[in-house]
């Protein structure tokens, strides 16, 4: 015997055409959805060098992209820059609308936006 949740479950999988009944009233599932009918997992963009204003703020970019709560010093130093020209590249990167800060400036981190 069938729980009444049970029953309800399979009359909404029999009517989303997740399972078929038979002519004996057993329940069968559907086949499985080919390839092209599969929900496409939704990738992001991959942004091209072209898109920035100078290769420094692309490395900047995917250097934040790496690590969100990446600070002034730590960028300028794995890019082998010095801070004033992270912050040259940071603020062209929020005027272009690519990355913003979040949070408090203790607890900071950057916020990818493209």
């Amino acid at each position: 015997m069938k729980s009444p949740l049970g029953e309800r479950a399979l009359q909404e999988a029999i009517a989303r055409g997740f399972v078929t009944e038979n002519d004996d009233g057993k329940s069968q599932k559907q086949p499985k959805l080919s390839i092209s009918e599969e929900k496409q997992p939704q990738k992001q963009p991959n942004l091209s060098i072209s898109e920035f204003p100078t290769m420094l703020t692309w490395n900047v970019y995917h250097a934040i992209k790496l690590n969100r709560k990446a600070k002034y010093s730590w960028l300028a130093d794995n890019l082998g820059v010095s801070e004033r020209t992270i912050q040259r590249a940071i603020d062209d990167l929020k005027e272009l609308g690519y990355i913003n800060k979040e949070h408090s400036k203790v607890k900071g981190e950057w916020q990818l936006l493209k």
